[in-house]
């Protein structure tokens, strides 16, 4: 299974990192400096208890939200978990359509009114 993270910031880290240790193949998709530090450092988590957990960067593949989304990507993902502030679900949006196979299923965790109706 093919499982996409939508938006990688706070709550998409989370959910990343909780499905590392699947047998899910991921996708991190984020913006900018996160999707930099990503494809270089991996995750990083930091828990309550004060302990650290790194997921390596080889674990998941990582987009940029501001690229185009290559062929090795596209229509490929079972799942699309939108994780991503409401300002930015139009885009969240757009992406997840592009990599979502014809049978895949968005799934939004969100804040905010109007994202199930924009996905």
């Amino acid at each position: 299974m093919r499982i996409a993270i939508v938006g990688v910031g706070s709550i998409g880290g989370i959910l990343l990192g909780s499905l590392a240790d699947s047998e899910a193949d991921l996708i991190a998709i984020a913006r900018g400096n996160n999707a930099a530090v990503l494809s270089e450092m991996g995750l990083v988590l930091h828990t309550p208890e004060g302990s650290i957990e790194v997921v390596p960067p080889e674990r998941y593949i990582t987009v940029d939200s501001a690229a185009q989304i290559s062929e090795q990507i596209r229509g490929t993902c079972d799942v699309a978990i939108v994780c991503g502030k409401t300002v930015d679900t139009p885009l969240l949006a757009q992406i997840s359509k592009e990599i979502l196979a014809d049978d895949g299923v968005a799934l939004t965790i969100q804040n905010g009114l109007g994202n199930a109706e924009a996905l």
